[in-house]
Formats: structure tokens, C-alpha cells, sequence
């Protein structure tokens, strides 16, 4: 679709330092070496000072620590009590490329390359606690031209690490090949500023579609939510909190009309298809995918309930678009439902309790300008194409005189000069 485009990246990264210490002590590098052999020579210190607060982050705008490709940070992190500070890198790739960041550290620490435009760690590509041998702990992901981030904390924050000692202590290595990425849809492309009608509290750690493959049963499930009172204002973006451990996956997206009312039973004719998109679910973590609609549409008048329906594919070997239990801080306002060959149903059932054992709460967001109408069409815009320029002269005068015609924009029977004039009159402002 000609609006859907992927986000170019700019990024911003969360850096809370919720432990402070008094004093700074000289850090354990001996010991660290000792214990984790054959870490990379250093090439640069982190600039904050162990247990201070300098990473601003997301919340302040402020503390980024730039990093470039072949990086080998020394740092240093605290933890103890459910508190720890977060150390948060930032660097740049000019094109797509497989990028790994490994750490060397005693401790077992939480790596996460993210990528993050309106709220703080939106988008987790890979996330890695578990140490392998020689101390390491590593997470790869394949991304695209543009800024991203690191995220390091330690990972268990109950454990009293403090500064100074070599547990805290750790080396970051940034390396990356290039390598074809499967793009994703990122950007709402939403101008003004935009009424948004949250469908559930949002929280895009958890909480996703399920897909799976053939060994676990899911495979071709089809999901839809339910939106009731939908009948005012003009839908423009329609986002997804999702996941994926597999391999990037098409899935198909449909907004539709229930023309009947009520939660989906799965009769012939019940859904009025309004607009539909294949939206690839990339390889990540957690990811919220953006659905920019080719066209705004109007939902004035709507007659029946506004459906969010998601077809699964038959998933591939290892394509897996996972679902999580719902979090205790997530209420859902809108129910999900879901019907499927693995199902075993016919019609589609109550995803909340379908069976013993399975939730799946998928939040949804849509975007738009829901407080007032539909602004009203153009009706000098002629061929459709969103403005009113010499295509639509050149219609008009080829109905010059016609007494039944698209062009006749006074409505007096005959396309003449009063119709010119309308056009002219929109020329440039209507579009």
C-alpha cells in the first residue's frame, strides 16, 4: 500500500540509574579478566561514573552514549534490592546489516537491542540474560538503516552488586555484518494531531497474536477483534503489539463491518470487508506493527460493529508468532476472539477462555480523528486522486454539455461554466 513505510530508525534510550552509591570506587579490571578470559581489547570507557544518573534517556532526551561498529566498552553496573541503574548505548548503520552486541561479564546481565520513536523501549528486536561460557551473553538481530539501541542491566536486580566490585564490572562488543533484512511497517504517517482511542491498557511487552506451526497445533488461526460504537470519524492507522521467535511472516489484516452485531458467529455474509493489507511480522521480541491505511476511512453511519480480523498463514517450519499470558497491569476493553482448522470449531470462540490454559489478549490501537465526522469529499476531485488539478479540468471539459455526468458539480443537469468555476475554485485547496 502506498502509505505503509518502515520507520527509518531514529531512536532514543531509556537510562534510569535507580541505585546510587556515595563513592566511586577503583574498578576490579584484574579480576574481570581473570574470570572472563578472552575478552576484546578495550576501546573506549563508559562516560558514567558507576552508580551515577547521567542517562537521561527517553524521559529526559538527554545521556546517550554513541558507539560505533567494532566498539569494546568497558562499563560498570550496580544492583541490590529490585533496583539497579541501566547502561544504554546508541549507534548508526547506513544499511541493513545482522548486528550482534556480546558482553563479557561475571555476573549475568540483560542485553536488548532495541529500536524505540514514541515511548521507551517499544520495539525489542533481541533480548539475551543467559550467560554461555567464557562469561557471555549475546543477542543478534537483523536491522535496518538508521539509529538503534543497547540496553545492559544486570539481570538479576535483587542481588547487592556495588561499584567496585568486579561483578559490576563488564566489556561490550558491537560487531555487524551486511545482510538483506525483511522490512517492516513502522510509521502511522498520521498528520495534526490525532485522537487515540486506546482499546486496552498498552503494553507492548506482552500480550500477542498466536500463530505457531504445524507441532504446535495453531497453524491458519484466524483472530478478530471486536470494536462496538465505531460509528463517527475517520480511521487512519491501526497498531498491533506482537512478537515473533521465528522467521519474518506475512499475516493478513482485514477491517471489516459486522453486519449482523455482536460477536463473531461465523454465518455467510457477516463481514463487509472495508480494507485489507499482508503486513510481514519481523523477527523481534516484541514489535508494534502499523497499519497506515491506503485511504482514511470514514465510519460515519456505520451500521453494525468495526472487526479487526487476522488471517495466520500456514506457518512455515520455525515460523512462530508467539502469544504471552496476559500481564496483571493489562485490562482489556475489547474481547479477542479466534476460530482456526487447529481449533477444532467451526465458528470463531471467546479467545479470553477459549480453552483450558489459554489466553490471548491482543491489544490493538487505532488511530484517527474519532470526536468529529468525516470531513466531507471533494467532490471536484474528479479521478479520485486526492487533489484537483489538470486531470480533472481536462474531465470536465470532456463532458462539456453532458446532462448526466460526475462532472456536473452544481448538480443543474449540464456541465457548463458554473462547474468550471467550482473546480477552479478548488484548485489547490481541496486536496
Amino acid at each position: 500500500m502506498k502509505n505503509l513505510s518502515q520507520r527509518s530508525g531514529f531512536a532514543r534510550i531509556l537510562g534510569l540509574a535507580l541505585v546510587t552509591a556515595p563513592s566511586v570506587l577503583a574498578p576490579s579490571i584484574t579480576a574481570l579478566a581473570q574470570n572472563c578470559p578472552n575478552m576484546p581489547p578495550v576501546t573506549m570507557v563508559e562516560p558514567e561514573p558507576c552508580g551515577a544518573n547521567l542517562n537521561g534517556g527517553c524521559n529526559q532526551g538527554t545521556g546517550f552514549t554513541p558507539i560505533t561498529l567494532g566498539s569494546v566498552v568497558s562499563g560498570t553496573l550496580t544492583s541490590g534490592g529490585g533496583n539497579g541503574d541501566r547502561d544504554n548505548y546508541t549507534f548508526t548503520i547506513t544499511q541493513s546489516m545482522q548486528v550482534t552486541v556480546r558482553v563479557f561479564s561475571e555476573t549475568a546481565v540483560r542485553v536488548s537491542l532495541t529500536d524505540d520513536l514514541e515511548s521507551c523501549f517499544e520495539n525489542a528486536w533481541a533480548t539475551a540474560s543467559a550467560q554461555s561460557p567464557a562469561c557471555q551473553t549475546s543477542a543478534t538481530a537483523c536491522l535496518q538503516p538508521g539509529e538503534h539501541q543497547i540496553s545492559l542491566r544486570l539481570t538479576n536486580l535483587n542481588t547487592t552488586v556495588l561499584c567496585g566490585a568486579s561483578a559490576g564490572q563488564y566489556r561490550l562488543e558491537l560487531t555487524a555484518t551486511p545482510a538483506t533484512c525483511t522490512p517492516y511497517v513502522e510509521t502511522c504517517g498520521a498528520t495534526g494531531s490525532d485522537v487515540v482511542m486506546s482499546t486496552s491498557t498498552w503494553d507492548p511487552f506482552g500480550n500477542m497474536l498466536l500463530c505457531l506451526d504445524a507441532n504446535q497445533n495453531a497453524t491458519g488461526t484466524t483472530y478478530y477483534k471486536w470494536f462496538d460504537g465505531m460509528d463517527r470519524g475517520t480511521l487512519e492507522c491501526v497498531e498491533m503489539a506482537m512478537a515473533n521467535t521465528g522467521v519474518a511472516t506475512p499475516v493478513t489484516f482485514q477491517l471489516v463491518r459486522d453486519t449482523n452485531g455482536g460477536p463473531p458467529s461465523g454465518q455467510a455474509g457477516e463481514f463487509d470487508l472495508l480494507a485489507q493489507a499482508s503486513l510481514v511480522v519481523p523477527k523481534a521480541n516484541r514489535v508494534t506493527l502499523r497499519w497506515v491505511l491506503d485511504e482514511p476511512l470514514c465510519l460515519d453511519g456505520l451500521t453494525g460493529d468495526l472487526m479487526l480480523i487476522a488471517i495466520c498463514p500456514a506457518m512455515p517450519t520455525g515460523g512462530q508468532i508467539h502469544a504471552a499470558s496476559a500481564p496483571a497491569n493489562v485490562s482489556e476493553t475489547t474481547p479477542t476472539y479466534l476460530s482456526g482448522p487447529a481449533c477444532g470449531v467451526p465458528v470463531p470462540g471467546n479467545g479470553d477462555s477459549f480453552s483450558a490454559g489459554v489466553t490471548v489478549a491482543w491489544p490493538v490501537r487505532l488511530r484517527g480523528s474519532f470526536s468529529a465526522p468525516c470531513p466531507a469529499p471533494c467532490a471536484a476531485d474528479l479521478d479520485g486522486n486526492g487533489d484537483v488539478g489538470a486531470a480533472d479540468l481536462s474531465l470536465v471539459l470532456a463532458a462539456w454539455g453532458n446532462a448526466k455526468s460526475a462532472a456536473d458539480l452544481n448538480g443543474d443537469g449540464d456541465v457548463g461554466a458554473a462547474d468550471l468555476s467550482l473546480l477552479l475554485a478548488a484548485w489547490g485547496v481541496c486536496n
